[in-house]
C-alpha cells in the first residue's frame, strides 16, 4: 500500500494490530534491497517494523519480502510519518509508505443531555420522550447500568421492552430510551429534578448523564 493508518487503544504503551507492507520484484533480475528507515527520525519510536534481520536483501524476479508495521501509543496524539524502503531499483531507489498512527477514541454520549417534561397534572403520566445513547467512537461499548437519581416519578423503559444491561452498542449506533415522569405528589408549578445515569463495562467509558426537570 501507498499508505497505512494504524490505531491503538487508547493507554499508553499500547501497540495497534499488525499490518503487512508487502514488496514485490516485478523485474526480471534480482532486487537488493538495502535498508529501511522511518522519517522524520524523532518519529521512530512511534513505529515498530518488524522484518529481515540482516540488509542487504536479495529478492530474486517475482519474489518478495513482508514488513510488519505497528503503532505504539506512546500519548495520546495522532503521529505520522514515512517509512522509506532503500532498494538497488533504478527507477525508484527510495519507496516510501505514509505511515498515520492514532489512538482509537472512547466517545459516548446522551442526546439530548437534558430533557424537559413539562407541565404535568398530579395523578398523571406524561407522554413519553425518547433520549438516545449514542456511541460516537471508534469502538463498541456495553451497558453496565441504568438508573435515575433523583424524584422517584421519573422512569425509564425501552422501545420494545428489551434488558439493556449488558447489551453492546456498536460503533455509530444509537440506543434509544423513554423517559417518562409519573406525577403522584408534586403540586402546580413545583419543580422536580433527577438525573438518568448510564454506566459502562469498559474501563475507558464515561458515564453518561441525562438531566431531568419537569413541573407540576
Amino acid at each position: 500500500p501507498a499508505s497505512l493508518v494504524l490505531s491503538a487503544r487508547a493507554r499508553r504503551g499500547m501497540e495497534s494490530e499488525p499490518q503487512t507492507i508487502s514488496v514485490k520484484n516485478t523485474g526480471d533480475g534480482h532486487l537488493n534491497i538495502l535498508g529501511i528507515t522511518i522519517e522524520p527520525a524523532r518519529e521512530g519510536a512511534h513505529f515498530s517494523v518488524a522484518g529481515p534481520e540482516v540488509y542487504p536483501v536479495a529478492v530474486p524476479p517475482g519474489g518478495r519480502i513482508e514488513l510488519i508495521v505497528k503503532y505504539i501509543a506512546l500519548d495520546p496524539r495522532h503521529h505520522d510519518a514515512v517509512l522509506v524502503i532503500e532498494s538497488d531499483d533504478t527507477d525508484t531507489p527510495h519507496l516510501r509508505v505514509g505511515l498515520t498512527g492514532r489512538v482509537l477514541e472512547v466517545c459516548v454520549r446522551a442526546q439530548p443531555s437534558a430533557v424537559d417534561l413539562g407541565a404535568v397534572a398530579l395523578g398523571v403520566q406524561n407522554a413519553q420522550f425518547e433520549v438516545r445513547i449514542v456511541n460516537c467512537g471508534d469502538v463498541p461499548t456495553t451497558i453496565q447500568t441504568i438508573m435515575v437519581e433523583g424524584d422517584e416519578g421519573f422512569r425509564w423503559s425501552t422501545v420494545d421492552g428489551e434488558d439493556l444491561i449488558g447489551r453492546v452498542v456498536q460503533r455509530g449506533d444509537a440506543l434509544p430510551i423513554i423517559v417518562t415522569y409519573n406525577n403522584s405528589s408534586l403540586a402546580p408549578d413545583d419543580l422536580a429534578f433527577g438525573t438518568l445515569w448510564i454506566t459502562f463495562m469498559e474501563a475507558l467509558s464515561e458515564p453518561v448523564s441525562i438531566h431531568l426537570n419537569v413541573r407540576g
